[in-house]
């Protein structure tokens, strides 16, 4: 997984992949997750040639960027909301009110998926830390939070744990 563009991502993913198998000696299978913000960086293999000795590992990649919203939002693969909230915090870099508001529409939809509570804590957890806020709107995010449990009569993220998730 790399979230910035960075120019020895190919080689080190090579170096993993022959690492890997000479470790274990195993067919070895590379996938590049790509979650930085630059729609046109896509590595896609390292490789060499010297004095008729070739060597290359062609790698397939998913750029987050590229990821349907939609089908994201509809799935019920826990890890979507983690890519939802992952695009939401690049797309919301120095608009906290707006980060605020995918923040809280991301939180209502793990109560709306119909996860667990341990579920819906630990992902939670992860929300919250991605998505910061500055203390105001953090406040006001914890009240509209406490809103929204009340009238789900759902207290999945007690004030408890919300004060050890926030230290």
């Amino acid at each position: 997984v790399q979230a910035q563009v960075d120019t020895d991502f190919e080689q080190r993913m090579f170096v993993y992949h022959y690492r890997i198998y000479d470790r274990h000696q195993q067919p070895v299978v590379s996938l590049g997750v790509l979650a930085d913000a630059n729609p046109g960086w896509r590595p896609m293999g390292f490789g060499y040639a010297r004095w008729g000795c070739r060597i290359q590992l062609d790698f397939p990649v998913v750029k987050l960027l590229d990821l349907d919203w939609d089908q994201l939002a509809a799935s019920q693969n826990p890890f979507a909301v983690l890519v939802q909230a992952h695009l939401k915090t690049q797309a919301t870099l120095g608009d906290d009110p707006q980060r605020m508001s995918w923040k809280l529409a991301l939180v209502k939809g793990l109560y709306e998926r119909g996860l667990g509570r341990e579920a819906i804590v630990r992902l939670f957890g992860f929300v919250d830390h991605l998505m910061a806020l500055p203390p105001g709107l953090d406040e006001q995010f914890r009240n509209e939070l406490a809103m929204l449990e009340k009238e789900k009569k759902m207290t999945y993220v007690t004030s408890i744990e919300r004060l050890g998730i926030r230290k």
